[in-house]
């Protein structure tokens, strides 16, 4: 198994799918705006190599030991090989730092739009019709009590009062969430 072939973590006959499949789990995982770990941007990088490489040089007949003749024979080869990883390197330091800045770019445009104050109203509206519902829904079992008798009360308070519940949290959460993109947090 070749050093690119591991770094994504295929086996060596992999097909082009298969490749581009790896890649994009592999970049997921390492993305330095989804990993926080401060070895994601290189290990990025690398992926990103790997892939580069693998295909470019998709469905070329060389066994790995003529490959590693080659590049021992031949210093230019080398050199060559080395400038274009370095400018991948370069080009994956920049594709990943300018998505980024496109995304920082896009949140702040929506922050400073002039439609802020809607989309905060329909929010909030949004809010507050969920729990109603929700309260809504809780007060069933009182109902069926007032008309069926307290024993379905007992019967259907638990599942009613633990839905209520389980949507007034989803609810509060979603607000957190949503107060934080208009916030900035």
């Amino acid at each position: 198994m070749s050093y690119h072939h591991q770094i994504l973590g295929i086996p060596i006959n992999a097909g082009k799918e298969t490749i581009k499949r790896a890649y994009r789990e592999k970049a997921k995982q390492y993305h330095p705006d989804v990993n926080p770990a401060s070895s994601a941007k290189e290990s990025f990088i690398r992926v990103h190599r790997a892939y580069k490489y693998l295909m470019d040089n998709y469905g070329k007949s060389y066994s790995n030991s003529k490959r590693q003749e080659a590049r021992q024979t031949n210093t230019r080869q080398e050199a060559t090989r080395a400038a274009r990883e370095k400018a991948t390197k370069v080009r994956a330091a920049k594709l990943a730092k300018m998505r980024y800045e496109k995304f920082r770019k896009e949140e702040e445009a929506f922050r400073n739009s002039s439609f802020t104050w809607l989309y905060k109203l329909m929010y909030s509206i949004a809010y507050l019709f969920q729990v109603t519902v929700a309260l809504f829904i809780g007060s069933i079992p009182f109902f069926a009590a007032y008309s069926e008798g307290w024993f379905t009360f007992f019967l259907l308070a638990p599942i009613f009062f633990f839905g209520t519940f389980a949507m007034v949290q989803k609810a509060t959460s979603w607000k957190r969430e949503i107060n934080q993109a208009f916030v900035g947090g």
